[in-house]
């Protein structure tokens, strides 16, 4: 049954998210990324971030993952939103229900894949759909993360609903080179062992 309240919380939650992320992306390509301006809408977004995640746990730990029969489609994109932008212990505790919540058909196989990604990287793993980019320290380059068979990437995304890796990195001016990947990726499985 449709949880009118419910809903708009999480679309508020949603639209914030947004307009914060929006605004901090305009200042670093205004001013830079080690911009004071930038740190401190950084910090405005991880407090915001955490409010966020305590009340999404809290709906969560009561409700368990809402659909969009219950929360609408905005609601249900928040949900994923939240965990998305918590912090790693926390991802890794909603993974599981987030898992269920695909099988159950109540949220959206690419946002998991996402989510899989994400923790993937941040405990050191290989990704599995190239969904995670970082910029590089020394040259500021923006690359995709070390993942798992990448010459299979777009097999892997298609079967969640992903579009090509092509057509993601586009987005960033970046083009595909497999073969680019496995080299870097070569040399990252290199300095991880000095």
């Amino acid at each position: 049954m449709y949880n009118e309240a419910l809903a708009k919380e999480l679309e508020a939650m949603l639209e914030k998210d947004s307009k914060h992320r929006h605004e901090v992306i305009a200042l670093i390509d205004e001013l830079g990324n080690d911009d004071p301006k930038v740190k401190a809408k950084w910090d405005e977004i991880m407090e915001i971030d955490s409010l966020h995640t305590k009340r999404v746990n809290d709906i969560l730990d009561e409700h368990g993952w809402l659909g969009v029969d219950v929360v609408g489609s905005k609601g249900n994109v928040a949900l994923f939103l939240v965990i998305q932008h918590a912090k790693l212990d926390v991802q890794i505790r909603r993974l599981p229900m987030i898992r269920r919540a695909v099988k159950d058909g109540k949220a959206r196989s690419e946002n998991l894949a996402l989510l899989e990604d994400r923790v993937a990287t941040k405990t050191g793993k290989k990704q599995i759909y190239g969904s995670q980019l970082r910029n590089d320290k020394e040259t500021g380059e923006l690359y995709v993360l070390p993942m798992i068979e990448p010459e299979k990437v777009n097999e892997r995304r298609a079967s969640v609903g992903l579009g090509t890796i092509e057509e993601y990195i586009a987005y960033w001016n970046l083009k595909w080179d497999v073969e680019a990947h496995k080299k870097r990726v070569a040399a990252w499985e290199a300095s991880k062992k000095n």
